[in-house]
């Protein structure tokens, strides 16, 4: 019996997994490259591996005839590139970038020399981007975490790109002149926007929202979309949060917001009401690593973690509301002196300036725009 319902778990958790991965947006890279010889000949047949920095992974390919190779489906991240040969020194290039949905062109020289003579070069990101027609720009992950934000959101870093229109509020924001429905919003490939707004107008709005701390790098789509974009809209916000690597690695937060280190307005000072109380307390962390840290089962440093549990403390406290004050008919019947004004009506300035001169009306009291007309005052 409990056989049967583990099976039959599992197979609605591969069910659930399939319908999801119907509605994702490929997030994953790709590394590519042509080897060469010192004359700019292609090299074939060359013996590529590709090593993951973060967890250890390895993969390796041969190059073609032409000299060319590549890994596809490559988590984000930093990779080394390794190419040996007969007849030629063994390259290594270190540090090869990878970002979410790009292909990082990786070309290769080697130079003649014993295949057991390694030379190590430091890889440099390509200018301009020669494999596809993708308009796209990359916040990665040192502007996430170095970029004053008011709040832990990410989405307002998504506005950091050319051709991006924040209209009146900012929520409606375009791109490159598009409607606000043509927006997508995705996290780590799903959709993370609510399709009931499209019809309003805008969809720059997360559903859940990618909290700082979880958000790795942000990818923005304006252009040259392929069918990797899963038919979305024209424009792709992809959201990348953090995986797990090889060694254990974490974070801890506290955002303190209070309204003690705020001022409080010149209206309020003027009524007497104090600033609004409010108080937030957001705090929590990070961790990532291996799942299984020891060698059992043949799962050490296959599978990796990353979890970031928070939460929010709120306090908010309104002031009571100012005593309205008297009516101006009634407060003006009181306050003026014992004499007869000859003049039909007098101008609110006439009267803001007399009533503020005598010390006994409030210039408050008085709009600009009102006029106060008298016919005959005198001392009862």
């Amino acid at each position: 019996m409990t056989k049967n319902f583990l099976l039959a778990g599992l197979l609605a958790l591969l069910v659930l997994c399939a319908l999801s991965l119907g509605a994702q947006v490929r997030i994953a890279g790709a590394v590519s490259g042509t080897i060469t010889d010192p004359t700019g000949a292609v090299v074939p047949s060359a013996t590529v591996t590709l090593k993951d920095e973060g967890t250890g992974i390895t993969k390796q390919t041969t190059a073609n005839g032409q000299g060319e190779f590549l890994f596809p489906d490559l988590n984000f991240g930093l990779y080394e590139v390794s190419v040996s040969v007969q007849g030629f020194r063994s390259e290594r290039l270190a540090h090869v970038k990878v970002l979410a949905g790009r292909v990082s062109d990786v070309p290769v020289g080697l130079t003649v020399g014993q295949s057991t003579e390694t030379i190590t070069v430091e890889a440099e990101a390509p200018v301009l981007e020669t494999t596809s027609n993708l308009i796209s720009r990359t916040i990665e992950a040192d502007a996430v975490k170095d970029l004053p934000l008011a709040n832990r959101g990410t989405l307002a870093l998504a506005r950091l790109v050319p051709g991006q229109q924040t209209l009146l509020s900012n929520t409606d924001t375009h791109y490159n002149g598009l409607p606000g429905g043509a927006v997508n919003v995705t996290t780590d490939g799903i959709n993370n926007a609510s399709n009931g707004f499209k019809s309003g107008g805008t969809v720059f709005f997360q559903t859940v929202p990618a909290r700082l701390g979880a958000v790795e790098e942000i990818a923005v789509e304006t252009g040259g979309l392929g069918a990797e974009s899963g038919a979305e809209s024209g424009v792709n916000l992809k959201f990348i949060t953090k995986r797990g690597t090889a060694h254990y690695h974490g974070t801890l937060y506290w955002q303190p917001t209070s309204s003690q280190f705020n001022a409080n307005s010149w209206l309020r000072n003027a009524q007497g009401v104090p600033n609004p109380t409010l108080h937030i307390h957001d705090f929590g962390g990070g961790i990532g690593g291996p799942l299984v840290p020891i060698s059992k089962w043949g799962l050490k440093n296959k599978l990796f973690f990353f979890v970031q549990p928070n939460k929010a403390l709120l306090r908010i406290e309104l002031p009571a509301a100012p005593t309205p004050a008297p009516s101006r008919r009634r407060v003006c019947s009181r306050l003026l002196p014992a004499k007869v004004f000859r003049a039909r009506s007098i101008q609110p300035s006439q009267v803001t300036y007399w009533l503020t001169k005598t010390r006994r009306w409030p210039m408050a009291f008085l709009r600009p725009s009102t006029t106060i007309s008298i016919n005959r005052l005198s001392r009862s």
